[in-house]
Parts: C-alpha cells; structure tokens; sequence
C-alpha cells in the first residue's frame, strides 16, 4: 500500500530549497537587530504580534462555537510557506494572517464573511499598533472559496474543530 505525503512534503519533494536558496526568515532578523535605531520598531513589533493574537484568543474563547472548524498555522519556525509569513488564522467567517514585511516592520491582514463578530474585531484593530499595521483585504476569488481550498489542502493537524473546555 502507497504512503500518501503531506501537501509539505510534496513541495519539498518537487521544489527543494537549497542551503544556498534557504532564506532567513524575516521576523528573526526584525527582532535580532540591536542598533538604537531599531528599539522602537522592535517594541511596535512586540505589541503589533501580542494584540495579534489576543484577538485570536478572544475569537476562540468568546465566539467559536462548539463543533466550528477553523484553520491555524503558525509558521515562524517553519520553512513551508514564504519568509515573511508568521501566522495565519481562518474560520468560516473571518480571517487574520501576521507577516513581517521587507522593511521588518510586523504587519496583519484581515477579512471578513458575515462575521457576526465582525465589528468587535474591527473595534479591536483601532488601537496603536494595530491602527496603521493591519489592513484590510478581499480574498480571491471570494471569501467562501478560500477558506474551503484552505480546508482542502492544509494538514489536518491544522484544521481544528472547536470544543470548549
């Protein structure tokens, strides 16, 4: 009987990245920069990733109900996806995904999809640092389409199905 491969591994099988090709991810070099300079920019960082992801706290402890699928990856200390990506977040109904940029700087894109919780998240994305570091954006080619092609080809250690504690 054939072993079936992961989505990671056929990647990694059909396009190697080699040591020389190998990229650093971003985020380490954001946050490993010592000059004065930087101090701000790695504050800003710090508090751009922690609001990140308490919104994603409150989503799981406040909104998802039992038995609701949602996706989450994070991918700071893994080579399967780009080296500016760090998280990604997805349910039915919104979207949230953390990057570090070519500039160093942490930012977070979103969307939504008739999110009941939709304005809560869009009051929680007003305050500094979020305020100028996360935008909005629209998913292609719809909202429902990708998060069914997520669901499709991510792991399955990935797609997670709610329970409450």
């Amino acid at each position: 009987m054939k072993e079936s491969k992961s989505v990671g591994e056929i990647i990694k099988e059909h396009y190697p990245i080699t040591k020389k090709h190998h990229r650093r991810k971003l985020w380490i070099t954001a946050q490993s920069r010592t000059i004065e300079v930087h101090k701000y920019q790695r504050m800003r960082n710090n508090a751009t990733e922690g609001d990140y992801h308490r919104i994603i706290a409150a989503i799981k402890t406040l909104y998802l109900k039992p038995g609701e699928i949602y996706f989450e990856r994070n991918y700071k200390d893994e080579e399967s996806e780009n080296f500016m990506t760090m998280h990604c977040f997805m349910t039915a109904t919104c979207y949230l995904y953390l990057e570090c940029d070519l500039l160093c700087d942490f930012q977070v894109e979103y969307a939504f999809n008739n999110c009941p919780f939709e304005a809560v998240i869009r009051e929680m994305l007003k305050h500094h640092p979020l305020d100028t570091r996360a935008k909005e954006i629209q998913l292609q080619p719809d909202f429902n389409t990708s998060f069914q092609r997520v669901l499709k080809i991510q792991e399955p250690q990935y797609i997670k199905n709610f329970k409450t504690i």
